[in-house]
């Protein structure tokens, strides 16, 4: 059997081999068949899946709109992407960031008020070394003081009337004289001359009351005590900063001790304006010390902030190299307090935080008015609070009389925080360093919306069409396989189909025109922050009583008749400030071109110059003298005055706030013109304008600490720059016999001005704001400079040289005092202080004035009226003395009226020579010299002239003169353009925007000699020919003039100079000021 299995195998060994192949390849075809649709099938579901997922992927956009106020919530949604609803959140988030930046600049505006540098040309970094210490030497003489100024920290106290217990040393004195005077009265009355033990025990009991009545007396007449000692030490103290009472040595100057100093001062002086904000009533009124909230402070420190200094050498040519120290100091370890504010004082993008510690005695029931007053101030909190008792009685008797509220020591640590986004411009580049801000650190902007999310329905639809192609091709590439498509299995070529119509569901929802929206929250960010501000008045925080009962000191102390209260003694002797007379005034007129760049600086100077240049034009000063001294008895009631109490002007001292001056113009007939007010140049300081009797006291006294620190700008202010003209000098130097001062009083006069033109000088620099020069347009010829020419001299050159040359005069007038035997008195020439001066010069310029005209002057004296707010200290019932108290300015009386000053005209003529004829066939002649008014002289051309004849010439005039396009030509290099035609600069070129100006001037009068007729018997009397000859003016009417008459006059002296000086001439730089530096100070407040 087996054997013929074997032979038909072998017989149809073909066959078996097919079956077996067959039987085998079944299995193994099946296996990889399976395989293979196995493989397809994975490969499907993966493409399927893929692409599902992308699909899904990209059919979801997260859209969010952060919040902007700590109770909101945050808007975030997930839905299919739509133009419509992208832009949606696009526009109202751009709405909420344009609020959120509106907060942000209000914000900084408030963090940035009141914080300017003191100096100038010294933060960020000073140009040179040498800047660097000079200019912070001169802000450490404003940090610490000098004899002749006080520091800026006394300034501040001076415009928050704060102050210090009386002197005890001339309280001393004063007792003590009065003591002697009651001792010797009681033992003139006394029958054995000798003063009995009652009337010792009365005298104990009044000096006493009249100690504590100063005491008293002092209290009510400042807003709080503030020594300056509370604020500057002679050393430093651990782990806080140092403000010096000296001046700083050199060596302590740095880049980052400069801004230390600075940041100091910010702090501080914040500090001090929000005790004086709490010490303010709702109506504006200043409270005095015993109804005030805060009545002394008796410390204020800064905590210390280390800096990773900048070593600085100087080479041999000056120049700095800056050697950092490579581990650089952070804060101190103050980062271990924890705020209850969450602020970490760490550095931070944002905001920096510095700490400051103060120390207070304060009414224990109004205290909290301190704690809102900060925070109205500045970004300051009130972030640890220790209280303490106070000796009330050991108080008094270092004369501190805090009134009958209950007391307490307070100690306060106040979190301070500064902004970045203005205070880094300010900071060296070691003081980045040390808070972690990059030095060349970058801004970048969104507009708050990402650049995808903005496109995300185009990226998805795209992708759908390339998913409906990918379907399409599918079709006819794949195998028809089963492939499981979500929930059920369809042939491959069936499974795009599937993705097609989530595509296209999602398609519906990108190009849907009308989606849902959401609701959003409506949010006025900037109205919330003002409102913050406007209502904190009225949710002040209060305590529902003192944590103790007051001092009553007539009780504590066993003194009868006592009462700090009662003004009965100053309510019954109060009359009106008496405000001295000035002098008699004098008055100088002169002509001068005015800087064309001051039109740009200043435009109001437009309404008083012509309308194309040279701008010439005509002023008068005028001067008078006024007496501190008398004033000084006035107040103190010496000489028959009757005086003012002390309490009412020794706390904020008395200034000058201005001088006010009226004209009047002479008429044809002889008469003179209404009375009027003359026109002062623009920009000139008026504190008068500064004030309003609706403002209260806080204002009054703002305005007179600055009135006192910019003394010399308000008495004597700056004239208007000119280029050309005779340079100005007080009216009082332009006369032959000076007044008839002596030759010391002439110098010492000239040393005070110099003395203030320097003060100026040097202060010129130190206002913030840039001063427009001109400017030019990109398509301007003369807009660049060429980038191989010299860089010009800048203003600051410039003030320097004025510098060095004021400072050489004053050298050479004390040496001629020297020479006199006189040392000269430069601490008068630099007092602030009127009540020590015996003749204070006083000056003003008209520019309201018409050539040709004559005026006539008065002056007098405006005053800050120590009466102003003080209401509450006067009789209420008193209508009279009620009405003392309304106006913030006392003025004196007019002075009498100055001599005439004639106003040169723009043209004019005078005779100076006639003659008649020899024989009758020739007519009579007259010389006449003609003058106009050209770049700031007077230029003269001679004529003769016989009758019938006009008053025309036409004159060559001789000299560099230029005009100026000012769009096209900035200050600086007009003015280096000047100054190298003034040196004979053969090289010099002609930039673009200078022309030269015409030099011929035609002088055309319009009017005509008619007669020249001989006066026999004048003739006789002057024993020469006398001639009076007639003129025909371009209205008809005739006049006579005669040149014996001319050549005598004022006006054709001043013409003759004049015209000779313009000979000499030449031109002044342009480019100085033309508004003072102190005009800012006194600003009108806005309603």
């Amino acid at each position: 059997m087996a054997g013929n299995i074997l032979a038909w195998i072998k017989a149809n060994l073909l066959i078996v081999i097919s079956i077996v192949l067959i039987v085998i390849l079944l299995p193994v075809g099946w296996f990889f068949s399976n395989g293979w649709n196995s493989s397809i099938q994975e490969k499907a579901t993966k493409a399927y899946s893929d692409e599902k997922r992308k699909l899904t992927q990209a059919s979801t956009v997260d859209y969010t709109l952060p919040r902007v106020l700590k109770d909101e919530q945050p808007l975030t949604e997930s839905r299919a992407p739509n133009a419509i609803v992208t832009r949606f959140y696009k526009d109202r988030k751009e709405q909420r960031e344009a609020q959120v930046d509106e907060v942000i600049e209000r914000g900084t505006a408030f963090n940035q008020a009141n914080h300017d540098v003191p100096v100038s040309n010294l933060l960020p970094k000073a140009e040179s070394a040498s800047e660097l210490r000079r200019n912070g030497y001169k802000l450490g003489q404003l940090v610490a003081g000098t004899v002749e100024a006080p520091s800026i920290y006394e300034r501040l106290l001076r415009k928050l009337n704060a102050g210090s217990a009386p002197d005890a040393n001339a309280l001393a004195s004063s007792l003590s004289q009065y003591k002697k005077q009651q001792e010797e009265s009681y033992a003139a009355t006394s029958a054995d001359g000798r003063v009995s033990d009652e009337d010792a025990k009365r005298l104990e009991q009044d000096l006493i009351k009249r100690r504590l009545g100063e005491y008293a007396g002092r209290a009510e007449s400042i807003a709080f005590y503030c020594p300056l000692g509370s604020i500057q030490t002679a050393q430093p103290e651990d782990g806080f900063s140092h403000v010096p009472i000296t001046e700083p040595g050199y060596d302590s100057i740095t880049e980052s001790s400069v801004y230390t100093w600075v940041w100091d001062y910010w702090i501080i002086s914040d500090i001090l304006r929000a005790v004086g904000a709490a010490n303010t009533d709702q109506s504006g009124v200043s409270l005095a010390v015993p109804d005030a909230p805060i009545k002394h402070i008796e410390r204020i420190r800064v905590d210390q902030f280390l800096v990773a200094d900048a070593v600085i050498d100087i080479d041999i040519d000056s120049r700095p190299r800056d050697r950092r120290d490579p581990s650089p100091s952070s804060f101190n370890d103050e980062d271990q307090f924890k705020s209850y504010t969450g602020r970490n004082q760490q550095p931070n993008d944002a905001f920096d935080v510095r700490y400051a510690e103060m120390t207070v005695i304060a009414s224990s029931e109004k205290l909290p008015a301190l704690f809102d007053a900060l925070g109205k101030t500045n970004y300051m909190t009130v972030v640890d609070v220790d209280l303490e008792q106070v000796n009330v009685e050991e108080a008094l008797l270092d004369g501190y009389y805090y009134g009958e509220d209950h007391v307490v020591r307070a100690h306060l640590k106040i979190e301070t925080v500064w902004l970045r986004a203005w205070t880094k411009d300010l900071m060296p580049d070691s003081v980045k360093t040390t808070l972690g801000i990059p030095l060349d650190q970058n801004e970048e902007f969104s507009d708050g919306v990402n650049p995808i999310a903005q496109h995300i329905e185009k990226v998805v639809l795209g992708l759908t069409v390339l998913i409906f192609l990918a379907v399409i091709s599918m079709q006819f590439v794949t195998s028809p396989n089963n492939v499981k498509a979500g929930s059920r299995e369809v042939a491959p070529d069936q499974i795009y189909n599937e993705l097609a119509s989530t595509a296209s569901a999602l398609q519906s929802q990108i190009s849907d025109t009308s989606p849902s929206l959401p609701e959003v929250q409506s949010v006025a960010l900037l109205d919330r922050y003002n409102n913050a501000f406007a209502s904190s008045a009225d949710n002040a925080t209060k305590l529902p009583a003192a944590l103790g009962d007051g001092f009553d000191i007539a009780q504590a102390l066993d003194i009868t008749g006592f009462d700090p209260t009662s003004h009965s003694d100053v309510i019954a002797n109060i009359e009106p400030l008496q405000v001295p007379e000035t002098s008699t005034p004098i008055a100088a007129s002169a002509w001068g071109t005015l800087d064309p760049y001051a039109v740009i600086e200043v435009p109001e100077y437009a309404n008083f110059v012509p309308a194309a240049q040279p701008f010439d034009m005509p002023t008068v000063s005028i001067e008078a003298n006024f007496s501190g001294s008398t004033l000084r008895d006035v107040l103190e009631g010496n000489d028959g005055y009757h005086g003012v109490p002390r309490l009412f002007w020794v706390s904020t001292g008395m200034a000058v706030m201005g001088l006010e001056v009226e004209r009047q113009e002479l008429q044809a007939d002889g008469s003179w013109g209404s009375t009027q007010p003359i026109t002062m140049p623009p920009g000139t300081p008026l504190p008068t304008g500064a004030v309003t009797k609706d403002d209260g006291l806080v204002r009054l006294n703002e305005i007179i600490a600055s009135a006192q620190d910019a003394s010399h700008q308000v008495m004597q202010p700056s004239y208007p720059p000119t280029i050309s003209g005779p340079a100005w000098i007080p009216p009082s130097e332009l006369l032959d016999d000076d007044q008839g001062l002596t030759e010391t009083q002439r110098l010492q006069r000239q040393l005070t001005r110099l003395t203030a033109e320097l003060d100026q000088l040097n202060n010129a620099g130190n206002r913030q704001t840039s001063r427009p020069t001109g400017g030019r347009s990109g398509k301007n010829p003369g807009g660049a400079r060429d980038p191989g020419s010299a860089p010009t001299r800048s203003n600051r050159d410039r003030n320097k040289e004025r510098i060095d040359f004021v400072e050489d005069q004053i050298d050479k007038i004390k040496e001629e005092l020297e020479a006199l035997g006189v040392e000269a008195d430069t601490d008068a020439a630099t007092s602030t202080d009127i009540l020590n001066q015996d003749a204070i010069q006083l000056w003003a310029h008209d520019i309201g004035v018409k050539p040709g005209a004559t005026y006539r002057y008065r002056t007098r004296v405006v005053l800050n009226n120590p009466y102003f707010r003080k209401g509450p200290y006067l009789d209420e019932t008193d209508d009279a003395q009620q009405a003392l108290t309304v106006e913030p300015f006392s003025r004196g009386d007019w002075s009498d009226w100055s001599d005439e000053v004639a106003v040169g005209a723009k043209e004019f003529f005078f005779v100076t020579e006639a003659s008649q004829p020899i024989s009758g066939a020739d007519l009579p002649q007259a010389k006449v010299e003609l003058y106009s008014m050209y770049y700031g002289y007077y230029r003269r051309s001679s004529m003769n002239i016989e009758p019938g004849q006009p008053l025309a010439a036409n004159l060559r005039v001789s000299g560099d003169f230029v005009l100026f396009d000012t769009g096209a030509l900035e200050a600086d290099e007009a003015a280096e353009y000047i100054e190298k035609l003034n040196n004979d600069d053969a090289d010099t070129d002609t930039p673009t925007g200078i022309s030269t100006a015409p030099d011929r001037l035609s002088i055309n009068l319009d009017t005509f000699l008619v007669q020249i007729a001989s006066d026999p018997v004048a003739a006789l009397r002057a024993d020469q020919q006398v001639s009076t000859l007639i003129f025909r003016l371009p209205d008809g009417t005739l006049i006579q003039r005669s040149p014996i008459e001319d050549r005598s006059t004022t006006l054709y002296e001043q013409a003759q100079s004049s015209s000779s000086q313009a000979a000499r001439s030449s031109l002044r730089p342009t480019g100085q000021p033309a508004r003072s530096p102190a005009a800012d100070l006194f600003l009108p407040i806005e309603p």
